[in-house]
């Protein structure tokens, strides 16, 4: 299993990709806060809702709601990542040398949630550091609401990260786990309404379940962040996990690799 992961992560790093693509990320934080520092006001429209930039905090929330553009950058970079293995028949390779395809499943799995954390970080360190160099009032963001929000974002991203894993486990195919995970991200609110529909109707006593694993809905950072909240989120995350690895895992040892 180490082995895996230590193989995984030497390829991570080695991936010109994803060192342009925290330069690029760094670079739209830095843009963000010198636009405050300017104040220069600025919305853009993403997936059809309005996306103003006038305030750190809005600036610092842009980064923690996938829905606002990093969701579909995460997507789009899990599935490059995942999918190259496939299409350069990586993955038979490993299966060759006798390794797990348990194993390999659970190492892609941490391998996506890493990396979608990893994005999100970048942007929110760079836009609290330009705070911390006095490019605004560093004193608007620091709050215990805050520190919440941040909490529970990197646990939602988490999540989406280990959801897109699940998708190009699957499909084991670029172009299809692309197109699935950019509806997943955009479509992500009616997804999990119609979700809580069916289950509500079918059976009322797995609500609560449904409501946990379906607790990657942004719309939460939006209200007044308590230590409960938190909990929830992290509970959220371990129960969708552990569902994505059980059922995930045992999908990918009865197909055969396509590549």
């Amino acid at each position: 299993m180490l082995t895996l992961l230590n193989c995984d992560f030497y390829r991570f790093k080695k991936n010109r990709s994803f060192r342009s693509l925290y330069i690029l990320i760094s670079l739209l934080g830095l843009v963000l806060v010198l636009l405050l520092k300017n104040d220069i006001k600025l919305g853009i429209s993403i997936i059809g809702s309005l996306t103003l930039f006038t305030s750190p905090q809005e600036v610092f929330m842009a980064g923690l709601d996938f829905r606002k553009g990093l969701g579909m950058i995460v997507a789009i970079m899990v599935t490059l990542f995942i999918s190259e293995e496939f299409s350069c028949k990586t993955m038979k390779l490993k299966l060759i040398v006798k390794k797990s395809k348990y194993k390999i499943y659970f190492s892609k799995l941490i391998e996506a949630i890493s990396i979608a954390i990893s994005i999100v970080l970048v942007y929110e360190i760079v836009v609290i550091i330009g705070g911390l160099l006095g490019f605004y009032n560093i004193e608007e963001l620091v709050n215990i609401g805050n520190i919440g929000r941040l909490i529970i974002g990197i646990l939602i991203y988490a999540s989406i990260g280990a959801i897109i894993c699940f998708i190009n486990m699957f499909f084991q195919n670029m172009f299809t786990s692309i197109i699935v995970s950019l509806a997943y991200i955009i479509l992500n609110d009616t997804f999990s309404s119609i979700i809580k529909i069916i289950f509500t109707r079918v059976n009322m006593e797995s609500l609560g379940i449904m409501k946990l694993l379906l607790n990657t809905q942004t719309n939460n950072l939006y209200f007044e962040i308590k230590v409960i909240n938190c909990f929830q989120s992290f509970l959220s995350f371990l129960l969708l996990t552990s569902v994505i690895v059980i059922v995930g895992g045992k999908i990918f040892e009865s197909t055969d690799i396509n590549s």
